[in-house]
């Protein structure tokens, strides 16, 4: 299994959590034994996903995302993280999202961009990945979100890749033949290829190196009078805080 997990997005994760307030309540939605570390956090992080971990997850929690068992309002924080592209019933795994994120909570995804090579690489060397649902629009997905949720949109990153989820330290069991065609995985192969990618992008206009969408972020209705700042600021907004989201390319 190729595991797919990037720094961007991650750094991100973390960048929220230092939001949060004392003791809250996140749901890490189709993680396997966790999307992200919580150490040294003071909150409750609960994992859920359709398959049974090995190794004694802490608080995990086994259910479909369409049909979590929760009680409304539950979460300050929901992350989905890389997950939404692997629910069969997507738009019941949105409902169920909206129905236990708290009013003053905060919902958020990254999901790769199925138009990408990065991403169709990952899908050819995984034979699929697992991916049911292919999203080419940031846009789109925005609308469907907040439609399904009722969180009002904030706003996107758009992440390029490293190839980290083909390196071959970060597979979970064989690896596929097919990965020796792109060096067999090694991190100075991966490195040359993005680097390639990126060359790509900046004299040819290519979007090579792009990934994912890191967002959309969204809250509740109910949040801080400086939202319209906020806003002009190209600023993420979770729980009325803003934080900045220039130096990582925002898209609003």
């Amino acid at each position: 299994m190729l595991v797919r997990r990037t720094a961007g997005s991650m750094a991100f994760v973390n960048e929220l959590l230092c939001t949060l307030p004392r003791g809250a309540a996140i749901l890490d939605i189709g993680s396997g034994r966790g999307s992200f570390d919580t150490k040294g956090g003071s909150f409750t992080v609960v994992r859920t996903d359709l398959e049974r971990q090995a190794g004694g997850t802490p608080n995990f929690v086994q259910a479909d995302a369409a049909r979590l068992p929760f009680a409304d309002c539950s979460f300050d924080l929901i992350v989905s993280n890389h997950s939404l592209e692997h629910f069969d019933d997507l738009a019941g795994a949105l409902r169920e999202i909206g129905r236990v994120v708290k009013p003053n909570g905060t919902l958020y995804v990254a999901v790769p961009d199925a138009t990408t090579i990065s991403d169709r690489l990952y899908r050819w060397l995984a034979r699929g990945g697992g991916h049911v649902n292919p999203f080419s629009s940031a846009g789109n997905l925005a609308s469907t979100i907040a439609r399904a949720t009722g969180l009002p949109y904030v706003a996107t990153r758009t992440l390029c890749t490293s190839l980290a989820c083909l390196n071959r330290r970060n597979r979970r069991g064989p690896a596929p033949r097919r990965l020796l065609l792109l060096g067999g995985g090694t991190k100075t192969s991966l490195r040359l290829i993005a680097y390639l990618m990126r060359l790509s992008d900046r004299f040819l206009r290519t979007r090579a190196s792009v990934y994912l969408w890191m967002g959309p972020l969204f809250w509740e209705r109910r949040c801080s009078p400086r939202l319209h700042g906020v806003e002009q600021r190209l600023c993420a907004l979770w729980s009325g805080t803003p934080v900045s989201m220039a130096a990582a390319g925002a898209h609003g």
